[in-house]
């Protein structure tokens, strides 16, 4: 699923 990548993408750049 690329809906997961997608999440965990944003979830750490917003963790930056």
């Amino acid at each position: 699923e690329i809906s997961v990548l997608l999440v965990n993408f944003v979830l750490f750049s917003f963790r930056h």
